[in-house]
């Protein structure tokens, strides 16, 4: 779970980049895939989901509620797993 001033989310997925077994390089992490968002302000819940991964400004995923318009730009190392 990340927890902003905004927006409680959920990480249901995560993207990674296919390993290279040529250079050795194993996968690496992109950024979230499909997360579940809970809106603060007003309490609107959705679902963001990519075919790659979620992404905006480079860093950061940008997220903005449905319902009231509230946005914020999340850095994206926050949607990391930690294991």
């Amino acid at each position: 779970m990340v927890e902003t001033d905004l927006f409680s989310i959920d990480i249901l997925q995560c993207a990674y980049s296919e390993p290279n077994d040529l250079s050795g390089r194993s996968r690496q992490f992109l950024g979230p895939k499909e997360i579940d968002v809970t809106c603060k302000s007003c309490g609107e819940q959705w679902k963001e989901l990519s075919a790659g991964c979620l992404s905006g400004a480079v860093g950061f995923v940008e997220i903005e509620c449905p319902e009231c318009d509230e946005e914020e730009r999340v850095p994206a190392n926050l949607f990391r797993p930690t294991s």
